[in-house]
């Protein structure tokens, strides 16, 4: 297993590092010992906005002398009242677990800083996007895609449980692709609310997403199978297009949860029997008896893809609307202006992908304005002018009425 987490004391000569208190209500006693340089301008060219989430921003930057390009978080101080839960102690939190992690599918934290207003930290560019943005620019999902992403999940689970990690915010908005290829690896972030436990020792904080909290975390004693019980939710969510237990209320939710059976039937898609097999056991209620990381990689639905999907027939491909039922489900429990945004950027891309048929690029010179897509005329045709090779003389197709 690659780079074990461990902590390294500062070298002379290196800038000495800021001791962090660890507060926690879990009661655990401890130090965080986290590097927090005091202005990032110094070695970084600071640029556009490229994210926004509901502790701050995400902007790219650029290291000055190697040119290579990042991301870097923004968040603003606030919450010194909220203990353990404070912007302050979650990005300490944060800081301190991913510089002590080193694996493929789980975010790579370059640098931390602090200033007196704001706090920083500086990570790879993910540009693949959220898990179902991408899967609905694909335009085609199958079981065996499905397959492939949840094993990518999986070694990032089995990497964080091998050293008694327990992310406690396994949710969609929660994976990010590196790219956008196709092959595009996915990649876990948001570690503000993990924490490292003891091999023996039970959780009692209630924190996470309500559609995705373990029986078992409501019950206020809980480890790492909560994450797992949260990857089976994302599962049903790739499959079938909703959430398991989806309440007009977190209450409701709360209460199916605990009291009600998944209901694994559907009129709009059939999984294949490898694959039900799977998501039940993620969503064993009794976490003794549920899968772990480890065993589920082992899963023939893991192991095999979508060989038995194909001699199924139904239920190999899933229909893009499934796909986009999904994404309105993860997109609606978003804020407000980043649900905005969010709704902005999805029909860019709609109409840029149009732009890019002849016929579409013709109805587009024609009309003067893009239907669907926000902005006044003069913002549109920059977009227009920004999709056509420069040098080279548009076409309009003939349209016959």
């Amino acid at each position: 297993m690659e780079g074990a987490p461990a902590g390294a004391a500062a070298s002379e000569g290196e800038q000495p590092m800021a001791t962090v208190r660890r507060i926690s209500s879990e009661g655990a006693s401890g130090r965080y010992r986290t590097r927090l340089k005091s202005s990032p301008r110094k070695k970084y060219v600071i640029g556009r906005v490229v994210g926004n989430g509901a502790f701050g921003e995400v902007r790219e930057c650029v290291d000055r002398q190697t040119r290579e390009i990042f991301a870097i978080k923004v968040m603003a101080k606030r919450g010194r009242d909220r203990g353990a839960w404070s912007t302050s102690e979650m990005f300490r939190r944060e800081v301190f677990l991913l510089s002590s992690l080193s694996h493929p599918n789980i975010i790579r934290l370059v640098d931390a800083y602090e200033d007196k207003h704001n706090l920083y930290y500086v990570m790879e560019k993910c540009d693949g996007g959220e898990l179902f943005e991408h899967i609905v620019r694909r335009k085609h999902f199958d079981e065996h895609g499905a397959s492939r992403l949840c094993r990518q999940m999986l070694l990032a689970l089995e990497y964080l449980h091998a050293f008694n990690i327990v992310h406690r915010d396994v949710k969609a908005e929660n994976f990010l692709f590196r790219d956008q290829s196709f092959d595009s690896s996915l990649i876990l972030i948001d570690f503000g609310m993990s924490v490292r436990v003891r091999p023996d020792q039970m959780l009692s904080e209630v924190c996470g997403s309500p559609h995705y909290l373990a029986p078992e975390l409501l019950r206020r004693q809980y480890s790492c199978p909560a994450d797992m019980w949260a990857l089976g939710v994302l599962v049903f969510l790739m499959l079938y297009g909703r959430y398991p237990y989806d309440g007009h209320t977190t209450g409701r939710i709360v209460r199916d949860i605990l009291y009600k059976p998944v209901d694994f039937r559907s009129h709009h898609i059939r999984p294949s029997s490898l694959a039900l097999c799977f998501i039940r056991g993620l969503l064993e209620p009794d976490p003794k008896k549920r899968l772990t990381a480890h065993e589920a990689l082992q899963h023939r639905w893991i192991l095999e893809g979508d060989v038995e999907a194909r001699r199924e027939k139904k239920g190999a491909r899933i229909p893009l609307e499934i796909v986009r039922s999904a994404h309105r489900k993860v997109t609606a429990g978003k804020p407000a202006p980043i649900r905005e945004e969010d709704e902005r950027k999805s029909k860019k891309e709609a109409l840029l992908h149009r732009l890019q048929h002849p016929l579409g690029m013709a109805a587009a010179l024609q009309s003067g304005r893009f239907s669907g897509f926000p902005g006044d005329q003069k913002q549109q045709s920059g977009i227009l002018r920004r999709s056509v090779p420069p040098g080279k003389p548009v076409r309009i197709p003939q349209i016959r009425v």
